[in-house]
């Protein structure tokens, strides 16, 4: 069936009462007034867009039932002119107007995988699925995995979700080709070399890391082998010791908090070209603007986002941290200043 012609039919045929809205409120007890051509597609009434035709409620509904329809039929169901048909379709749903709740569903569902990002899901096994249709459908159809779990692997807060080892989002129209990177498993992705000692003497090299070595022994747990490593544990067990067996591996660990990246100096830029270069950091930025989110300007900040409201890229561009008013010393009323590379004082005059 042609949609559109039938859309068109309808149309001439409503066009062919030729009411006023006084004139449909007599005849139906409650009319509307449909824009033949959408207004969000093809303009508003102050660009010429003035074709109106005065529909029952009922009629009203049908109207974009079938103009989604024919959207979809002609432009595919991803198509910015079908998103915009099935949100016109689903705005329909209204306790003034009529409407059908399968149909209502049906077009729910549509808006749901129109809206949703495409991803591209790595699997321990080697396989390598482009999943279309959104992270809660995929987790309908498989139980076993969490679309908390899925959202967590996304923005990288998370190596592994059962035997899902990388899950990363692809643009639907143009999806690149699949490279499946060598050692993507996080077991020797993240492996450090370490060397265990032991109390009678014994020493143990494991050269894919803290994992490896307590699936072999399954008395050690990987989270106290770790606590002797980084030597906030004295003794576990036997171990007596646990060090890296490369002296480079040793720095690892030495990475700035997250607390520190929120008070920074960094440079913002902005969507429509602004630039602004902010020296209190991202948190006294977002108490000043209460539209931003520090965690999600932070996700922007390490490239794990694209985009937060009108934001679309931070750099930190400096080490020196200002703290802002509210955390000034109270004695002198001087602006503290902590320098990350010498963690000392020097600059606050106390």
């Amino acid at each position: 069936m042609n949609y559109l012609k039938v859309y068109c039919k309808l149309v001439r045929k409503f066009e062919e009462r030729n009411l006023t809205r006084n004139e449909g409120k007599e005849l139906f007890g409650y009319c509307e007034v449909h824009h033949i051509w959408m207004r969000s597609i093809y303009g508003q009434e102050s660009e010429g867009n003035t074709r109106k035709i005065v529909v029952s409620t009922r009629e009203h509904y049908v109207l974009h039932a079938v103009l989604e329809k024919g959207f979809i039929q002609r432009y595919g169901l991803y198509h910015p002119h079908t998103k915009k048909a099935t949100h016109a379709f689903i705005r329909m749903k209204n306790k003034n107007r009529y409407y059908n709740s399968r149909l209502f569903e049906q077009a729910y569902k549509r808006k749901v995988r129109q809206w949703c990002i495409p991803m591209r899901i790595y699997f321990s096994d080697d396989r390598v699925i482009e999943w279309y249709d959104g992270k809660e459908e995929f987790c309908r159809q498989n139980p076993e995995y969490s679309t908390k779990g899925l959202r967590k692997m996304i923005l990288k807060k998370q190596i592994r979700h059962r035997d899902i080892i990388k899950v990363e989002e692809i643009d639907r129209d143009n999806p690149q080709p699949i490279v499946f990177p060598e050692n993507l498993d996080p077991k020797h992705e993240r492996a450090i070399a370490i060397r265990v000692h032991f109390d009678d003497g014994r020493i143990i090299e494991c050269e894919k890391g803290i994992r490896a070595f307590c699936e072999e022994n399954p008395k050690y747990l990987p989270q106290m082998i770790g606590k002797m490593l980084r030597k906030t544990a004295k003794f576990y067990k036997d171990v007596v010791k646990v060090d890296f067996i490369n002296p480079e591996d040793q720095n690892m660990g030495n990475r700035k908090s997250p607390s520190v990246e929120l008070y920074l100096p960094i440079k913002i830029y902005f969507k429509d070209g602004r630039t602004l270069e902010y020296r209190k950091g991202i948190s006294y930025f977002c108490r000043m603007n209460n539209k931003y989110c520090p965690s999600k300007m932070l996700l922007v900040l390490r490239k794990q986002y694209p985009i937060h409201q009108d934001i679309i890229k931070i750099e930190i561009i400096g080490e020196e941290i200002e703290f802002p008013p509210f955390m000034q010393y109270k004695k002198t009323n001087k602006i503290v200043y902590i320098d990350l590379s010498k963690l000392d004082y020097a600059r606050g005059d106390y």
